[in-house]
């Protein structure tokens, strides 16, 4: 049944999308050996705010941020929308 989506929903899904976005972001710096203070230089920012950002605790992680960041590591964001997976419930 389609309803309205609670806020609380949509902003445990934006948790664990943010999540795993700081997850790839320190793999990157670390495949690339990347320091937070030069990712700060590369992007034009400071090296607190990049920390920010590493902790998760940045509302500001915009698609436009995130181009920027993965311009000066090297890399490209790879984005998709994908079924929700189901725990299956066995009956008894």
């Amino acid at each position: 049944m389609d309803g309205m989506i609670s806020r609380s929903v949509a902003g445990q899904e934006l948790g664990r999308v943010k999540r795993a976005v700081v997850r790839d972001l320190r793999q990157a710096m670390h495949r690339k050996h990347v320091s937070q203070a030069l990712l700060a230089r590369r992007i034009g920012t400071s090296r607190s705010a990049v920390t920010r950002l590493l902790k998760g605790g940045s509302p500001s992680l915009t698609l436009r941020l995130l181009g920027r960041l993965a311009v000066a590591l090297g890399v490209r964001v790879n984005m998709r929308l994908a079924a929700k997976s189901r725990a299956r419930r066995s009956k008894h």
